[in-house]
């Protein structure tokens, strides 16, 4: 949190404190202890700054995750995981006083202690509904901000995955093509090792033969076609393990 937005937040809370003191000096009804008129206060400040913080976390995140439906490239993938980041540590934080308002209120002994008042005359407390609603409030609008933190974050994970494996996809498919221009450069160098021997400058039945051209010929086009057959049938068997191993994974 930046000094701007602290300096926001203790004016809003002053100000809210304020218009609470002068609504009960002025109504006529009694108003309520003034401990609870802080706390009040306090929680509703607490509360809108959550509320600002999950919507400067997500309008981002929102505008980012359309932006890679439509294209995916390296500085949106860094910006995606700055935002996975900040969208996590807002979620704990969301979570954090969910837990904390949870865990008053699962307790009478702390519910009692926030009577500052009647402790100090030694009486204590008698019905503990008063504060009991006032933090079941808080707690509603805390669970709800820290429910929509928790789907931002698994929206962001479900984007990185598929992210993920589209990106996978792609490099096993460039990897599939290298084999195949490989398994090519192969079958071509197997056809061109069989022509060299009728090119050198030696003595042998093919040079001397009518036929010895046609011949070496058809013999390399025939290396050419078997290699090239051969490590593309490899290929293939890869490509099927591969697309089995994920079927595995995924199922």
């Amino acid at each position: 949190m930046d000094g701007t937005r602290t300096s926001s937040v203790q004016a809003s809370f002053v100000e809210d404190l304020q218009t609470k003191m002068r609504l009960d000096r002025t109504d006529g009804v009694a108003p309520p202890p003034y401990e609870f008129e802080v706390l009040d206060a306090v929680l509703n400040a607490v509360v809108i700054e959550l509320g600002n913080e999950l919507e400067s976390v997500r309008t981002p995140v929102i505008s980012l995750l359309a932006e890679l439906e439509e294209n995916i490239d390296r500085q949106k993938l860094r910006m995606l995981l700055k935002l996975s980041k900040q969208a996590s540590a807002f979620e704990h934080k969301a979570k954090l006083v969910r837990t904390v308002l949870d865990d008053i209120l699962e307790s009478n002994d702390s519910l009692s202690a926030l009577y500052l008042t009647d402790n100090a005359q030694n009486v204590g407390p008698e019905d503990l509904s008063e504060v009991e609603s006032m933090l079941e409030s808080y707690y509603a609008i805390c669970d709800e901000i820290a429910q929509d933190a928790q789907s931002l974050t698994s929206m962001i994970k479900n984007t990185d995955d598929i992210v993920q494996t589209i990106l996978d996809t792609n490099r096993n498919s460039l990897m599939l093509l290298h084999l195949k221009f490989i398994s090519c450069t192969l079958a071509l160098g197997t056809g061109t090792f069989v022509a060299s021997f009728y090119g050198m400058n030696i003595q042998n039945v093919l040079t001397e033969a009518d036929l010895g051209f046609v011949v070496v010929s058809a013999g390399s086009v025939t290396c050419i076609a078997g290699a090239g057959w051969f490590g593309l049938r490899i290929v293939g068997n890869l490509k099927r393990v591969t697309m089995k191993l994920n079927k595995g994974f995924l199922g």
